[in-house]
């Protein structure tokens, strides 16, 4: 057997020679698949040879001899494991000794893997823990017959269902326990991680299948009605459309998420507050805002707002309803100046020339609007609410833009930001011939991306392709 051990290391320096040289990079076709076959069944049988050797060191007193006190210490100093796989070594070499020696032939002869060995063992000897030991030998010798039949036929997931199933049957009342406690030990939570936001917790297993159902259903549905940006459209290609769909299902996830939230606040079933239906909060200061100074996004149960860029500020007021607010340095600064500060009577932005009364004596209301902008840092009142872009522009734009007007891009209408193609801050109106709409992804292109937007000569803005975008590596040129 030692020889055996020095022709086994020979051959493995041999093959981690090969491949440092770049061999194995230069093998393709049935070859690789063969080469790649034939190393992993080799690892996995010697794994298992070396869970038998480390059972018999465990008891032969060798390791004491050598200054090891624990086989677990060796492991982890000599065989350079980490904690947690030495643990387990040292459990799977008792269990090929005592209850679990079927597995650990089946393991040998290669019928089973050692995923599915770890399945059998660690499984059967959590359920049986609390038996007495002749009834848990005789259980766990039933038991380890089914899962090896299941894991020569199947997978380590057939395995661990299967033993679900065991489990289910030999202590019912621990799955009932199990779906009690996961009810009361449900959890959500929400963190500021860089420019992102992280959503873990545990659900149950109805209330996961309900939201994953959800999500489901609505990603469909941007695929059957085409509503989806050109790189997540499928091709008509198979596999290619499979493999597009998995690499970018977790991103769509994120984003029907969103969709699925967005769709229930439009509703107006959660009901409303201060008569006015819930809405995300985005506290701007608008003279800070136009020197590049982020704004705060507000969430609810966190302590602190969120900072957003100014550029992604003015990319959600472009469809938005804005709230004018009245400040306390604002008063502050009208009454140094012997005008009346701005009392609850006053109108932020209204269209009248006459002076409202409470605003500041001497002011105008249409004046009233760039002197509040000027003025504006802790609130005090907030005025009337109103629509950035009036319901019948935005029916104007559907009808001209048909969907997203970012070329080649389907998302539908009902997904798509009205955006100033001439900024807000930069006096543009909200018009028909100075907005589009645009997807959630290419409204961040054209603001944080730095996308071009200009108007084809010649053409009508009631026509649809009244816009024509420009990459921002074009628009930096000379």
């Amino acid at each position: 057997m030692a020889s055996l051990a020095g022709e086994l290391r020979d051959v493995l320096d041999r093959i981690a020679f090969e491949a440092g040289a770049g061999t194995i990079t230069a093998v393709r076709g049935p070859s690789l698949v063969d080469l790649t076959t034939a190393l992993w069944a080799a690892s996995d049988r010697a794994r298992a040879a070396a869970v038998h050797a480390t059972g018999e060191l465990n008891t032969s007193g060798e390791l004491l001899a050598i200054g090891f006190v624990s086989t677990a210490t060796w492991l982890k100093k000599v065989i350079r494991l980490s904690d947690s796989d030495a643990r387990a070594a040292v459990a799977a070499s008792r269990g090929v000794r005592h209850e679990f020696a079927s597995s650990w032939e089946a393991w040998n002869s290669h019928d089973i893997s050692g995923a599915a060995f770890r399945e059998i063992t660690v499984g059967l000897t959590a359920l049986y823990k609390g038996f007495p030991r002749r009834q848990r030998r005789d259980a766990i010798a039933v038991a380890e017959g089914i899962l090896i039949g299941v894991a020569r036929a199947g997978t380590v997931t057939d395995v661990r269902r299967t033993l679900g199933t065991i489990r289910a049957v030999v202590d019912p009342d621990a799955g009932m326990a199990a779906m009690l406690a996961a009810y009361d030990d449900q959890s959500l939570a929400v963190h500021e991680v860089g420019a992102m936001f992280t959503i873990s917790g545990y659900l149950t297993k109805q209330a996961a299948a309900t939201v994953m159902t959800t999500l489901d259903l609505i990603i469909d549905g941007w695929y059957r009605s085409g509503s989806l940006p050109p790189e997540d459209q499928p091709t008509g290609s198979g596999d290619d459309d499979t493999r597009t769909r998995r690499r970018r299902r977790p991103h769509l996830m994120a984003l029907a998420l969103a969709e699925m939230a967005r769709r229930q606040l439009e509703s107006g079933d959660l009901g409303s507050r201060h008569e006015a239906r819930p809405h995300i909060r985005l506290v701007a200061n608008v003279t800070d805002i136009a020197r590049d100074l982020p704004g705060e996004l507000h969430l609810p149960g966190q302590g602190a707002p969120s900072l957003l860029p100014a550029e992604s500020v003015r990319r959600i007021l472009c469809d938005a309803d804005i709230t004018a607010v009245v400040t306390g340095q604002a008063a502050a600064r009208a009454s140094a100046e012997g005008r009346a500060p701005a009392g609850l009577g006053g109108a932020a932005g209204g269209g009248s020339a006459s002076v409202t009364p409470g605003t500041p004596r001497g002011i105008s209301a249409p004046d009233l609007n760039d002197w509040l902008r000027h003025q504006a840092t802790s609130v005090l009142y907030v005025g009337r609410t109103r629509r950035t872009a009036p319901r019948g522009l935005r029916i104007a734009l559907e009808i001209r833009d048909r969907h997203c007007a970012f070329p080649d891009c389907t998302v539908d209408t009902s997904r798509c930001e009205a955006h100033h193609v001439t900024y807000w801050r930069h006096h543009g109106q909200t018009a028909l011939d100075n907005m589009a709409l645009l997807c959630t992804q290419h409204h961040h292109l054209v603001h944080e991306g730095g996308w071009g937007i200009t108007a084809k000569g010649g053409v009508d803005p009631g026509t649809t392709g009244y816009w024509e975008f420009t990459h921002p590596d074009r628009r930096r040129q000379p």
